[in-house]
């Protein structure tokens, strides 16, 4: 026996009670058995050996099996089958090695990457241990055939081995051949030998396309689909089409393969809705960096908290494909989109209720969380019963709390929600409740985090930022329209009903200016552009009316014709038509309009509430025009939604400035329309003073004068 295989064996350790002396044949099976046992691999001893020495640390025993300290040699003979086969017959190892830390830093320890390493390289060794070394490398075979390697002629095939051990992959992946799933050896079963199995099998190496750059391109895909990239078709079927799956697979048969993070989220009792890719979606359109830092933690504490987000997710996906496909394409195109958002949403409330009824979850911040999001899903679909049900909830579950103040989530849900009820009270164009209003000037002076955007808008100049300097990625004239606006609306803040020269100065200048389309290609950027002039004309023509958006718009809608006498479509049904095509997947954060496009959608939203209907002589045309206003109602509130809670997180002190800028517009606005209908009752139908009696009567002239 040569020094080289004598030295390999040495490093096993002693074992307590064995005989040296020679051993038998008796010995040899209680070595065995003893070194199984302790999980160290066997292999042959020879006479006049001393096998146990000392006693080695797996460390040793890795840089001599591995060849970490020089080039690995093979063993002569057959020695090297029995090593091989002994370090098979090791008790299985676990497959994965999971690091948990709260601290980033231990991840690249040095002692934790060892251990890692180490793990690794044991589980390669027990894999390959079943291999003839001399017939897989290179090194090996030179060694054995001394220093000279064979030709392998072209037409050869290489003849694989045969073994008697069923988990070699030869034997695997034959496709007539069809391995047993076995508890105790930890092998995977094979697919094969079953058609269904083998088109299963071939699904793991297919893959989704990336998601399209253009914005939502997305959201014409075929139902069923999943845009979530690199995802395991057969791991997803297992769990999401248990109807149509053979038999759910065992976590061994799915052990190194892809891994499906999601599964690993809090899950729906649904078998039908699809949560990967509605966790995926969600994650996609309303993701932050803050809000993964600080956010994302407590809605996994609580079941409700993390699935509600799902509730925002598919109202606004709903909303995004309704005015891309209209109704009726919605029908082909999405048929089980509006059952999933139900079966969602009753799941969610469940949870709710059920939290409700537990006093220590009444009032936590999960609770809190999960109404909050609900509430904003239902400002999307614009059910109002809904949300005056979801506000006043909220106002009493804080109200026990003690006050926003009292919220965790290091400030953040206290802003967050304040954030909701304020862009809430805007589109539905009602006061805000005093709480949150008080809360918003106590945040007026907060610093926003180096590095982010400050969102300027014409409704907001925060302090230091008078001068708009970060709206100069925008061509001159449209940056002067943008500051004209900012001066409409000084001036109209600071006149009265008796004193409002300036402000209708400045929205005949708005008003007069003339938008320069191009007749050929329009980019992103042109049609940003004429997003800004249609959302400032509407802004203009309603501060000069000094009346509310609403009511406002019904006046100046759907009355006027094109000359072929087709109803020209609302103001904010053609804002909603250009801003589908611009980028609003950053929310125009690459050009730095956020703050803008902010203000665009809220003015657009909120004209879009109207107050009533009026009549038209043709049915079919009322009805085509209140279906596109209506799909465009909700798309302008799905945006504005979405950047309230993108931008809420980022710039909060701005959000939260810029909304309680646009109440005071819109409380002013409700003030001068209210004396305005008290002056037109002090006449009669010719214009003629019309004598007042009684205290009522009085009563409204006194009160038309105080506000003046």
């Amino acid at each position: 026996m040569s020094g080289r295989l004598q030295s390999y064996f040495q490093p096993y350790p002693q074992v307590s009670g064995y005989n040296l002396a020679r051993p038998t044949e008796t010995d040899r099976k209680r070595r065995d058995s003893i070194l199984h046992n302790q999980g160290m691999a066997i292999g042959p001893i020879l006479p006049h050996q001393q096998p146990f020495q000392r006693p080695v640390s797996e460390q040793d025993q890795y840089k001599q099996i591995s060849g970490v300290n020089g080039p690995w040699t093979a063993p002569k003979g057959n020695d090297t089958r029995d090593i091989r086969a002994s370090l098979a017959s090791e008790p299985d190892q676990e497959p994965f090695r999971f690091c948990v830390t709260m601290n980033p830093n231990k991840l690249v320890d040095r002692s934790e990457m060892q251990k890692i390493r180490k793990h690794v390289m044991h589980d390669y060794l027990r894999k390959e241990g079943r291999k003839n070394p001399v017939e897989r490398d290179a090194r090996a075979a030179k060694s054995v055939q001394g220093g000279k390697r064979r030709r392998v002629k072209s037409d050869s095939k290489p003849v694989p081995p045969k073994s008697q051990n069923p988990a070699v992959p030869s034997q695997i992946f034959d496709m007539g051949h069809l391995t047993p799933q076995s508890m105790c050896d930890g092998t995977a079963g094979s697919f094969h030998g079953d058609p269904e199995c083998d088109t299963q099998w071939a699904s793991f190496s297919r893959t989704t396309s990336q998601a399209p750059s253009e914005p939502f391109a997305d959201l014409a895909f075929v139902p069923g689909s999943h845009a979530v990239p690199e995802e395991n078709e057969h791991y997803s079927k297992a769990f999401a089409d248990k109807t149509n799956a053979p038999s759910s697979p065992s976590p061994f048969e799915l052990v190194g393969f892809k891994v499906a993070p999601y599964h690993s989220w809090l899950q729906i009792a649904i078998p039908s809705v699809d949560l990967e890719k509605l966790k995926y979606d969600c994650a996609r359109r309303l993701r932050s960096k803050i809000m993964a830092q600080a956010w994302l933690p407590t809605l996994l504490q609580a079941k409700h908290s993390f699935l509600s987000t799902i509730c925002i997710s598919t109202a606004h996906d709903e909303a995004m494909r309704r005015l891309v496909f209209g109704s009726d394409g919605m029908k082909t195109r999405r048929l089980g989109a509006i059952s999933e958002q139900l079966a969602v949403k009753n799941e969610v409330y469940a949870m709710i209720n059920a939290s409700l009824d537990d006093p220590k979850q009444a009032t936590s911040d999960g609770t809190i969380i999960a109404v909050m999001n609900v509430l904003n899903s239902e400002m999307i679909g614009c059910h109002l019963t809904a949300l005056e049900a979801h506000q006043q909830g909220l106002d009493r579950m804080v109200a026990m709390r003690g006050g926003l103040d009292e919220l965790g989530v290091q400030g953040h849900l206290a802003r967050t929600l304040t954030v909701t009820m304020l862009a809430n009270a805007v589109l539905q164009e009602k006061p805000a409740g005093e709480m949150y209003l008080l809360y918003s000037r106590s945040q007026a002076n907060f610093k926003t985090t180096k590095g982010t955007a400050f969102l300027e808008s014409p409704i907001y100049h925060g302090e230091g930022y008078v001068h708009p300097n970060s709206l100069q990625t925008l061509d001159s004239e449209t940056l002067k329209l943008l500051i004209k606006v900012w001066d409409l609306t000084c001036a109209f803040r600071a006149s009265t009903v008796s004193s409002s020269g300036m402000t209708e100065h400045f929205a005949e200048q708005i008003l007069n200016i003339e938008l320069k389309r191009k007749t050929s290609h329009q980019t992103r950027e042109d049609r940003m552009v004429e997003a800004i002039h249609l959302a400032a004309k509407v802004y203009a023509s309603i501060l000069k009316q000094r009346t509310p958006f609403s009511q406002s718009c019904c006046d100046t809608q759907v009355r006027s014709t094109h000359p072929s006498g087709k109803s020209r479509p609302a103001a904010f049904v053609q804002i909603a038509r250009v801003l589908r095509y611009t980028d609003l997947d950053t929310c125009w954060a690459h050009v730095g309009l956020s703050g803008v496009l902010f203000w665009i959608v809220l003015v657009a939203a909120a004209a879009a509430r109207r107050a009533k209907i009026k009549e038209v002589d043709d049915d079919a045309a009322h009805l085509a025009n209140e279906r596109e206003e209506e799909e465009a109602r909700r798309w302008l509130t799905a945006v504005a939604v979405r950047c309230s809670i993108l931008l809420g997180f980022e710039n909060g002190s701005a959000v939260l400035s810029t909304l309680r800028n646009m109440l005071a517009v819109q409380e002013k606005l409700v003030k001068g329309s209210s004396v305005q209908r008290r002056r037109k009752a002090c006449f009669d139908p010719k214009g003629t003073f019309a004598r007042q009696n009684g205290f009522d009567d009085f009563a409204w002239d006194f009160l038309a004068a105080g506000e003046q």
